[in-house]
């Protein structure tokens, strides 16, 4: 008997591969999306009731935050590229998986943290609170909130819980 190998696109094979790492991030996003977005509302008195505010803001906090934070994660993926060899090889592997702050990839790490936590916010601020409060310190109270609570799930508690 004899195997075909077809044309698949090797990036299709990452994503199979990743495919849990990546399910379980997006639910923990949402997770914590969910209860940071639940304590701004109680946190900072808003006008509409639960209901309304947590319906139309969650999708739209969830997904800037995933496509943030896998811009960050990106960030990070393609610092791999450098080109390190021998000890930092390895110390880049060990920082993806389970050791962010080792002293070396400290560096890497914390940029990642700062580009996803700068789009978290341009993009909470702007694109999703902005028609629904008009009021610029509570938005801004509120989407500093969500970035300082939110960004570091990415790079440090999946992380730390997944292996």
């Amino acid at each position: 008997m004899e195997a075909e190998v077809y044309a698949i696109p090797l990036w299709l094979f990452a994503l199979i591969g990743m495919a849990p790492s990546i399910i379980i991030s997006m639910i923990g996003h949402f997770m914590i999306d969910s209860l940071v977005l639940a304590g701004c509302y109680y946190l900072y008195k808003q006008r509409l009731s639960f209901t309304i505010f947590y319906k139309k803001h969650i999708f739209r906090v969830w997904l800037w935050g995933v496509l943030a934070n896998a811009i960050g994660i990106f960030y990070f993926y393609l610092s791999k590229s450098i080109g390190f060899i021998g000890p930092l090889q390895d110390q880049w592997d060990r920082a993806l998986d389970y050791q962010p702050f080792l002293h070396q990839m400290f560096v890497f790490v914390c940029f990642a943290m700062f580009l996803s936590a700068v789009l978290v916010f341009v993009s909470t601020y702007f694109f999703t609170f902005r028609g629904t409060i008009p009021d610029k310190k509570t938005r801004l109270m509120i989407t500093a909130t969500i970035t300082l609570l939110t960004v570091p799930w990415t790079f440090l508690t999946y992380r730390m819980l997944a292996f």
